[in-house]
């Protein structure tokens, strides 16, 4: 599609299919083709019914069924223009597989990039073991952006360094061949001269009675297909991601869940101060209403509603889960 393209621009010779055709895509085009071909017969048809010899003039009539198609197609699309400006003629890049198909390919990095739905070992032990909520700041936004710039550095690195070894392993195959080529004529020239006109006759005529024009079987060996596909699956050199972590003892899953209970209580025992001392100001009212105790509550209220929000994503998570000590409470 993309050649037929090309050859429209400029004023190229090339006329069918237009280039209007072309642009909305293969599907389009077949019909088009399938279009002017049925046409063509039907022409032929009406002609042999008409005269009793068969006209020749192919070409007449190939023109003729073109003209017939692209009027109807023009009168398609101008009944289509009168009925309502939303629609259009069907096209692959406008389909509704076409959008869906796009939908999911824009969502694949974002579902990689994601939180799993059960996390590992290490990553639940960072969670049980965290002092507090760390909030995003531009100095680990910006952290983060370099370490992204320097993995991909690296990895670019890495792919250059392997691209211009191989262009150096095949420039020295290929000098290492041309050596040797050199070398056997080069012997193969001096053994000749020695020689006199009747050996060499006798030798190419015995050499062509076992094989002719002097192929060994090394030379005529052929590759098996299981072989080739041997070749083809081999492992090749690539950039492993991280190692995963070593899975974790009983006892030290237990104490992760220790820990987790220790947090809650913690956790839950500052909730309850917090609503201890939201009441008592509510009750009493000889205490001082002052904008900044009121400000440095509700601030507090918040973070605490972020960390109840996050351990109860947590639990969720933990539910999920198949290890027998992630319901202990």
């Amino acid at each position: 599609m993309e050649n037929l393209i090309g050859l429209n621009i400029e004023g190229n010779p090339l006329r069918f299919p237009p280039k209007n055709i072309i642009n909305r895509g293969s599907k389009y085009v077949l019909n088009y083709l399938k279009e002017c071909y049925a046409k063509r017969t039907h022409l032929e048809n009406e002609i042999k019914a008409q005269t009793a010899s068969f006209i020749d003039s192919q070409t007449y009539i190939e023109e003729l069924a073109i003209e017939n198609v692209n009027r109807e197609i023009l009168s398609r699309e101008s009944g289509q223009d009168s009925q309502t400006t939303l629609r259009t003629l069907p096209s692959l890049y406008k389909s509704k597989l076409h959008r869906r198909i796009v939908e999911k390919l824009r969502k694949v990095p974002e579902i990689r990039s994601g939180p799993l739905a059960h996390l590992r070992q290490s990553q639940r032990h960072e969670l049980t073991h965290q002092s507090g909520i760390k909030l995003v700041s531009n100095e680990s936004v910006r952290q983060s952006e370099m370490k992204e710039r320097s993995r991909r550095k690296r990895r670019w690195d890495k792919m250059r360094q392997a691209s211009a070894l191989q262009r150096w392993k095949d420039r020295e195959m290929v000098d290492e061949w041309k050596t040797n080529y050199r070398n056997k004529q080069s012997s193969l020239f001096s053994i000749y001269q020695e020689k006199l006109p009747k050996e060499i006759k006798e030798e190419s005529r015995k050499r062509v009675q076992v094989a002719p024009f002097g192929v060994t079987p090394e030379a005529t060996f052929v590759i098996s297909s299981a072989e080739l596909e041997k070749l083809k699956t081999a492992a090749r050199p690539s950039i492993l991601p991280d190692s995963r972590p070593q899975p974790r003892s009983g006892s030290f899953v237990l104490q992760l869940e220790k820990d987790r209970q220790a947090w809650d209580k913690v956790l839950i025992n500052e909730i309850s101060k917090q609503v201890y001392i939201l009441n008592a100001k509510m009750d009493n009212p000889c205490l001082p209403k002052v904008l900044a105790d009121a400000e440095m509550d509700l601030a507090n209220a918040l973070q605490l509603q972020l960390r109840l929000r996050s351990r109860r994503d947590v639990l969720t998570q933990l539910k999920t889960a198949t290890n027998p000590t992630a319901f202990m409470q």
